[in-house]
């Protein structure tokens, strides 16, 4: 089981842990961060590509849980306070929106294809889990 963890100097553990097994017989885990597009060490690289400060978040967090034991998939999620995600954390959340639709015999509209991932989480509600 996930135990506190002295990892970088600190005693945390992820957010979240599923019970039932997400992929390969492993629980997914994961560590939600909201980082401000306009903080002064975000500023200089949001202002040139835009969804920059989630991503070094989400490096970041992998980073901090990366001595997980391999028992556990590890799912970052960053979130930046003017609305962009990091791409594994948009990802994971269409994965999430297919398995859900698949799980309760509901069909998921095709082709898939035509919808970008934010408009297909858009479209189904997801954005309510900002």
């Amino acid at each position: 089981m996930l135990s506190r963890q002295n990892n970088n100097n600190n005693s945390k553990r992820p957010d979240g842990l599923t019970l039932i097994p997400w992929q390969g017989d492993k629980p997914l885990t994961w560590d939600v961060t909201v980082v401000s597009t306009l903080a002064d060490s975000y500023l200089h690289s949001t202002s040139h590509s835009a969804g920059s400060a989630v991503e070094t978040a989400s490096a970041r967090k992998e980073t901090k849980y990366s001595s997980l034991p391999p028992d556990f998939i590890f799912q970052p999620v960053a979130i930046e306070t003017l609305g962009p995600l990091n791409a594994s954390a948009l990802n994971f959340l269409v994965d999430f929106l297919i398995r859900r639709f698949t799980r309760d015999f509901i069909s998921v509209p095709a082709p898939l294809n035509a919808h970008t991932p934010l408009q297909l989480c858009s479209d189904y509600g997801l954005l309510l889990l900002l």
